[in-house]
This record gives structure tokens, sequence and C-alpha cells, in this order.
């Protein structure tokens, strides 16, 4: 099986065009994977020159059309951050924002004033 020259220019454009796609995938908020199973898209790039000093910007506008055009291509947002482990210290702005003495207290006992040098009461046993 022979491979003819625009073959050969054809495989290595489309290499070139999926390169720069993975590379700026994250900064364009894309999904790489479903733009470049488009065949839309392939043809968009096909006449792309990769010699050009311009091509990454080339493919970059081609990947931003493509999109804006369709809802599929743009990336998931990530992930909400899990809740912290531990709940976060008070502040002073958090002391003063209290309702009650007693939920300062409850913080205090929480250990959630540790920061501003208030630790919880030691628990004692009976002697």
């Amino acid at each position: 099986m022979t491979t003819t020259a625009d073959e050969l220019a054809g495989q290595l454009r489309a290499q070139a065009v999926e390169a720069v796609v993975w590379r700026e995938a994250p900064a364009l908020a894309i999904d790489a994977d479903q733009l470049l199973d488009s065949r839309s898209f392939r043809t968009a790039t096909g006449a792309l020159n990769p010699g050009s000093p311009d091509f990454t910007a080339q493919v970059r506008q081609a990947a931003r059309t493509a999109a804006e055009a369709d809802p599929r291509f743009r990336a998931a947002a990530p992930p909400a951050p899990a809740p912290a482990a531990t709940p976060r210290q008070w502040t002073l702005s958090d002391v003063e924002a209290a309702r009650t003495p007693q939920e300062v207290m409850a913080a205090g006992e929480a250990g959630l004033l540790r920061n501003l040098g208030y630790a919880p009461r030691r628990k004692r046993g009976i002697r």
C-alpha cells in the first residue's frame, strides 16, 4: 500500500491540529475529544498550513468558533471543591457578627477560636 505526498501531508496536518487542540483545550474551555471527533471541525482545519507562523492562532480561532456554534464542544464546568473536613477558624469579624454570647462560647468549645488565642476548655474528670 503506497501513500501519496498529499495523503502524508493531510496526516501531518491532522496531527498538528490535534496537538494544538490538546495543548490549548484548557485555556479555551473546550472538550478536545468531542472537537477532534467533529467532521465539521476537521473540514474547517483541513486547509490550514502547519508551517504558517499563525497556525496555532488559526486552530485556536477555529476551535473557538466551533465551541460557540455547538455547546457539545464546550468543556464541562469543573466540579465544586469539596467542603473542608474541619470547620474553618473564626476571625475577629466572625466573633463581632455573632448574634449571642452563647454562639461565641459554642464556637470556642468547638475549637474555632484557636487562632484568636482561645482554646477549648479542658474537660476534667472526677478525681
